[in-house]
């Protein structure tokens, strides 16, 4: 079902509130085709631990009357991998939203979005682990990945950069979650 989130101004303009409305949006559209196909009720697959989490996305899905089973039943992020295993279901790695990648205040665009997307998966060809690939609206490019692949980082600064940044540097840090509010200079 297509939705162009960035017509929506709070996710376009990357405000504080823009998981929850960008949520909310995706699942009143949910909403409305599983109404119109004749079901009652819609489920998601937010889990126990994700109760742990800030999810600014939660508190749209209690509001829209939305179940999340896993999470009902206790269930977490390893016991939903055991099943999965049990049952010869695959499980996809998690992946946050591209948009988590600009920090607040940064319009988010679809070059910016591309860029990122671009640069995170010619990365993971070449470095194992979580790689995250934060960009400013001016095109200036952070990358944070374990510290010991650094030095395999540095050799492909300038590839990253000939996609269309407009600067790269690698964060010595290396990654850690919710990494774009504090970057940003």
């Amino acid at each position: 079902m297509p939705l162009d989130m960035l017509e929506i101004p709070a996710v376009r303009e990357n405000r504080p509130d823009r998981c929850y409305v960008c949520k909310r949006a995706m699942m009143e559209a949910v909403g409305r085709e599983a109404e119109r196909r004749g079901c009652r009720t819609v489920v998601d697959g937010t889990h126990a631990d994700d109760r742990a989490d800030s999810r600014p996305g939660m508190r749209a899905l209690s509001e829209l009357g939305i179940r999340s089973p896993f999470a009902e039943c206790g269930m977490g992020k390893e016991d939903i991998e055991a099943l999965a295993d049990e049952l010869g279901v695959s499980v996809r790695p998690p992946s946050a939203c591209l948009a988590t990648r600009i920090p607040p205040g940064d319009t988010v665009t679809r070059e910016c979005l591309a860029l990122v997307a671009a640069a995170e998966a010619l990365l993971a060809q070449e470095i194992p682990g979580t790689i995250r690939v934060r960009c400013t609206g001016d095109r200036r490019a952070s990358i944070e990945a374990d510290p010991a692949h650094h030095r395999r980082l540095e050799r492909l600064l300038a590839t990253v950069k000939e996609l269309g940044f407009s600067d790269v540097a690698i964060a010595p840090e290396g990654y850690r979650q919710g990494g774009a509010d504090s970057w940003k200079q």
